[in-house]
């Protein structure tokens, strides 16, 4: 059933054919960030307890991630080439480690009440669990049988027996964790205990359903470019293995619903290199060469430039699938000029030639813990890069995943996006905060005065896309001090009554008084990041703010290829 994966003419080919040497390239360097000269990481206890307790991740979760990055790295040398001795036992070295894990859990996914439930299933979890049944399948006359035995038994105690003896909460939620949980879980069901899974099926198959139920009708997805490919790239995994176990072919691929999520992540492109990073997704957001071939494959969506793709090492199977799907004769391709209009989400982006412009209504209570206060919201991009941004996810904490972090928390406030501030104030937490998305040809406007918590008659944003320039106008009430805000990562100019953001320049009137304020803060991977907030208050002129966005003639939307 699922002997193509060991099918050693086909990782001959991989590994001899010239096609596949941008994956070799890749994998080599993953090889020398994370396994060359390094030692497996240790994960401390201290480490891990700081975790639990005060939501003090990132050193952990770095660690934690690096093994998985090892045990891929090392699993796929061992398929390439199996000669190579030091390869497998490598491998053996990092399975060992893993397989001593108190759980496999992130510690910020156990609350103090599972802290003795070490079989917990959470991503992780669920994740290891189906790239350790895959390693197993694919190196079980490789790997020593005493390693294969552990692996078999820590993946009974720890996702079959567990799974069987729990209810979990992945299996009721609408979003990712259904998906990521359900199709890791299931999958490697099918490859350690048929019997385990032909009762256990139904919950699976109950839990992907509320994945998709989660989804719109027209394939957006609320979360972001982020979260769909984490949580359609699972769902895949599942359809593909099960389609295979069954061997009724690929039925799912005649699916509308499924198509139009399959195009998702290719029409909310910018430009090569940049998405528009709404919630808690990211600008740069590379996709995985695996999902995207098989997507290709199945649905005849295109696929972007190679270049900017990647294995995703962090993930074995989606790392083992890149090499499986991948097909040279597809070529990448670049996201044609256009709009894609998301009603459901209240999501629009223009691709011009020199720029793109994305920009949001909906509600202030979208995508769970994911949400931001961001009604109104715009990224404007251009040279492959976002000169006025939307600064995505911020590093996950208790302070950052708390109920109160809007508040508190720069990218989940609105006072961290491209919105005005109204009599000082932010806009408003929850599904009563809204505004309304409409567009007609080249202009969209928002309907933004019920996102704040004061009273507001009139507060309509009106955005004029034109081939080299944006024109934004902010109409409201002459009673209310608006103040405008505008967010960039790039040191600004301000000149002459403009903003100069490298191939941008902003024309704010003369009547204008314009503030930068540099703050610095970590990005979600723990980088540190230099942003810098544009407040423009106008002199005294009251109940309309109108800007003029003027692309350079010399840039283009993409960077050259």
């Amino acid at each position: 059933m699922f002997d193509v994966f060991r099918d050693r003419e086909m990782w001959v080919k991989f590994r001899c054919d010239k096609a596949y040497r941008p994956l070799l390239d890749m994998l080599m360097k993953e090889y020398s960030e994370v396994c060359a000269d390094a030692e497996i990481p240790q994960l401390p206890f201290s480490l891990w307890y700081s975790a639990v307790t005060k939501g003090e991740r990132q050193e952990y979760d770095y660690l934690y991630i690096k093994r998985r990055r090892q045990m891929s790295v090392y699993a796929l040398l061992s398929m390439l080439y199996p000669e190579k001795n030091e390869y497998i036992e490598k491998l053996q070295d990092v399975i060992n480690v893993i397989c001593e894990e108190y759980s496999w859990c992130l510690p910020v996914h156990l609350s103090t009440k599972l802290l003795n439930k070490r079989e917990t299933i959470d991503l992780f979890a669920a994740e290891t669990g189906l790239y350790f049944a895959e390693i197993k399948y694919i190196l079980h006359d490789s790997l020593a049988p005493l390693i294969i035995e552990r692996m078999t038994r820590e993946i009974k105690w720890r996702i079959t027996d567990s799974m069987k003896d729990n209810v979990y909460g992945f299996e009721k939620v609408r979003n990712n964790w259904a998906a990521v949980c359900g199709a890791s879980v299931g999958v490697t069901l099918l490859y350690e205990d048929r019997d385990a899974f032909k009762v256990l099926r139904p919950r699976i198959e109950e839990t992907m359903k509320n994945y998709l139920a989660g989804i719109e009708d027209d394939g957006s997805v609320s979360e972001g470019a982020t979260y769909w490919q984490y949580g359609f790239g699972f769902y895949l995994i599942y359809c593909d293995m099960i389609s295979r176990f069954t061997g009724d072919g690929r039925s799912f691929t005649e699916d509308d619903k499924l198509r139009r999520i399959a195009g998702f992540y290719s029409s909310i492109c910018m430009s090569n290199g940049c998405k528009y990073s709404f919630g808690d997704s990211s600008a740069k957001v590379g996709f995985n060469i695996g999902n995207f071939y098989y997507i290709n494959n199945c649905f005849d969506v295109s696929v972007p430039p190679l270049k900017y793709g990647g294995l995703s090492c962090n993930k074995f199977s989606w790392a083992l699938r890149s090499f499986l799907y991948y097909n040279p004769d597809v070529v990448g391709k670049s996201a044609d000029n256009g709009v894609s209009y998301y009603e459901k989400i209240q999501c629009c982006v223009v691709r011009k030639h020199r720029y793109a412009f994305a920009i949001k209504g909906g509600n202030n209570d979208e995508g769970g813990t994911h949400n931001h206060n961001d009604i109104g919201s715009f990224v404007l991009t251009a040279n492959d890069k976002q000169l006025l941004c939307d600064l995505g996810a911020p590093l996950y904490s208790l302070q950052s995943l708390a109920i109160d972090s809007y508040k508190s928390v720069l990218e989940r406030s609105s006072k961290g996006h491209n919105v005005p501030i109204i009599n000082s104030c932010a806009q408003g937490h929850g599904k009563e905060y809204y505004g309304k998305l409409s567009i007609r040809d080249n202009v969209i406007t928002v309907d933004m005065k019920n996102a704040y918590p004061v009273k507001i008659n009139s507060l309509l944003r009106k955005v004029e896309l034109l081939e080299d320039k944006v024109i934004l106008t902010d109409e409201y009430d002459n009673n209310i001090d608006l103040k405008e805000r505008f967010i960039t990562e790039i040191k600004p100019e301000i000149s002459n009554g403009k903003i100069i953001i490298e191939g941008l320049t902003i024309s704010c009137g003369e009547y204008m008084k314009v503030n930068v304020e540099e703050r610095h803060t970590l990005g979600h991977g723990g980088e540190k990041r230099t942003v810098f907030l544009i407040d423009i208050s106008s002199n005294g002129k009251k109940g309309e703010m109108k800007f003029e966005f003027l692309i350079d003639q010399s840039i283009t939307r993409n960077d050259s290829l």
